[in-house]
């Protein structure tokens, strides 16, 4: 049983009476208001030092975070933004339930950090059942001042790995391992946890069950839900800068804090991969745009896409090269359509370096972090979009080519424009039928004599709506 079990036995065992009923909760929520203004007066009092004596805090009103999702920016400002609000707002107790995979190495530490400075008690919770504080969860789990977990979780597996997955080299994973145990054993040690056993979960990614949690005195408590964790943690005292506060749990209300519409949108957008396929679409849409200008609709669509796709990848931890070249990219598919249309070197040339940039866009080689952290884009999904990409580049080129080749169009009226063009017999002309010309079909009448189909002939004159010919070759032709 950890020091902190044993003040939470003791704790209730000493409290009276009136604590443990219900009857009269208004009552008794005023009366102990009345012995916190006399107990701080008296404090002010005494020259009794600090640390010796508990102050009560409470009945509390708890904030009750939850994160869901893996450790990373969003989760990092979500959390950090919390903390903050709950200090200034002078909650008594804050409880932030676990369930993660893991996460950014980085983001952990601001975060650990944040609690191990925090003026108001905190408690983790690994919960409900089912759920995980594993890798990064495991150093946030462990930083509370109260680590609780529900019964079937688990925590551990802090084990450090490439962004990849894969292993480190030797020397790059002895040294990661070494500054991840640093700090799991300056959170151990701060929060009075067994050392030995949360540096295991980093250097042999072990894991623990909720029992074996407690059993190794990691944990200090197994709360299935919220009314169970708050009962247990009525009466206990926690040490707070040096000064014993005791959290008076019985009567608090709850306050529940979830991400915001935005830092949900966010959390969406920041997957490197999706990320990624935003730009793309968004190439796609200003090439279609600029190809076909004046539709709008492509343009303002590859414009958000962008947008988002660029705002995704400013949540991550992002290389600039990547950055640089899809910008090389985006430059090079508008010179393959302003300046040399259908030559197709920028286009061929920015999907390269659209591909190139989705690879340098995150560090890969040999880059320590914790399971769960953002990636990289998936290689498929990038063969995939380079796939694409190229396909439209290349079927844009064909149709400005062809747009270039074909013969201008002559408006109908415009009579005068059409004599003494070639048009193509597209019926055999006996001696009258169809003839086509700058894609048009027009009736036709031969006077040079029967006409084959596939045949060309000079346009001599226009009657109304159907064209005089003669066979654009032989005797007879002339220019008039």
């Amino acid at each position: 049983m950890t020091i902190l079990a044993r003040r939470v036995a003791s704790a209730r065992a000493s409290l009276p009476a009136w604590r443990r009923t219900r009857v009269g909760a208004s009552i008794a929520l005023l009366a102990v208001g009345v012995a916190m203004l006399l107990a701080n007066a008296a404090a002010t009092l005494i020259s009794t030092p600090a640390a010796t004596q508990a102050q009560a805090v409470g009945p509390a009103t708890v904030r009750l975070i939850e994160i869901d999702r893996a450790i990373d920016s969003v989760t990092e400002r979500f959390l950090l933004r919390e903390l903050d609000d709950a200090q200034a707002s002078g909650i008594g107790l804050i409880v932030i339930r676990l369930n993660t995979p893991g996460g950014s190495l980085d983001s952990t530490r601001k975060i650990v950090s944040a609690m191990l400075a925090s003026s108001t008690p905190i408690a983790t919770w690994v919960a409900p059942v089912g759920a995980q504080a594993a890798s990064a969860g495991t150093f946030v789990a462990a930083a509370g001042h109260i680590f609780a977990m529900a019964t079937g979780t688990n925590t551990g597996a802090a084990a450090v790995v490439s962004l990849t997955g894969d292993e480190l080299s030797d020397t790059l994973q002895a040294k990661a391992n070494e500054d991840a145990a640093a700090l799991m054993r300056s959170i151990a040690r701060e929060r009075g946890r067994n050392v030995s056993a949360l540096e295991a979960t980093v250097f042999d990614a072990k894991a623990y069950t909720a029992d074996e949690a407690l059993d190794k005195e990691i944990a200090d408590l197994v709360a299935s839900d919220i009314n169970g964790l708050l009962s247990e943690l009525d009466g206990v005292s926690v040490d707070i800068n040096g000064t014993a506060v005791q959290l008076n749990t019985s009567f608090a209300a709850i306050e529940h804090a979830q991400l915001g519409a935005l830092e949900r949108i966010l959390t969406i957008i920041s997957n490197p991969s999706l990320a990624f396929l935003f730009i793309s679409l968004g190439g796609i849409g200003l090439i279609v745009e600029l190809w076909n200008f004046g539709t709008w609709i492509p343009g303002i669509l590859g414009i958000v896409f962008l947008i988002l796709g660029f705002t995704g990848i400013g949540q991550l931890s992002f290389e600039w090269a990547g950055i640089a070249l899809i910008g090389v990219a985006l430059v090079m598919f508008i010179l393959e359509i302003t300046l040399a249309p259908g030559l197709g070197i920028f286009g061929i040339g920015g999907v390269i370096a659209l591909i190139a940039g989705g690879l340098f866009l995150f560090p890969v080689w040999d880059t320590p972090d914790l399971p769960g952290a953002p990636g990289i884009v998936n290689r498929w999904m990038l063969g995939g979009i380079g796939a694409v990409m190229l396909a439209a580049v290349l079927l844009i080129i064909r149709e400005i080519r062809m747009d270039r080749e074909a013969v201008p169009y002559t408006p109908a009226g415009s009579t005068d424009r059409l004599i003494g063009q070639i048009a193509e017999a597209v019926t055999p002309l006996t001696p009258t039928g169809s003839v086509r010309i700058a894609g048009e079909v027009w009736s036709a009448e031969s006077i040079s004599g029967n006409v084959d189909q596939g045949t060309a002939v000079r346009i001599h004159s226009v009657d109304g709506v159907s064209l005089i010919v003669r066979h654009a070759e032989g005797p007879g032709d002339g220019s008039s």
